[in-house]
């Protein structure tokens, strides 16, 4: 039984290790990063440039938001996995939330009058 477990095992790795090796990392890379920029300019705001007051705020907003996730999955307590009404207090102490709260809104004046 052994050797038929051996030459399977030859057979896959002869099948599987070319199509591995055959694969350049570095044009794999570059490809993959391409994809990724490709799909961030795609997103709500991705073609927005960001001023850098603008930058410092985003990474901020960015890293709570890390955090809040982080310790959402290490106390498996996910407020948006629940019902709105059950997550709503926990939401209200976000400091995500209490950030955003905080930020300017969009003030769009348009004077259409002649």
């Amino acid at each position: 039984m052994s050797h038929f477990l051996t030459f399977c095992f030859v057979l896959l790795a002869n099948y599987f290790v070319p199509c591995v090796l055959s694969v350049d990392i570095e044009e794999f890379l570059a490809k993959r990063e391409l994809l990724l920029e490709e799909e961030s300019k795609r997103i709500l705001g991705g073609g927005l440039t960001l001023n850098r007051d603008e930058q410092l705020v985003n990474t901020m907003l960015m890293d709570a938001k890390a955090l809040e996730y982080d310790k959402s999955v290490a106390d498996l307590k996910f407020p948006a996995s629940t019902h709105f009404f059950l997550s709503k207090p926990t939401m209200l102490q976000s400091e995500v939330f209490k950030f955003i709260r905080q930020m300017p809104k969009g003030n769009t004046n348009f004077n259409l009058s002649p």
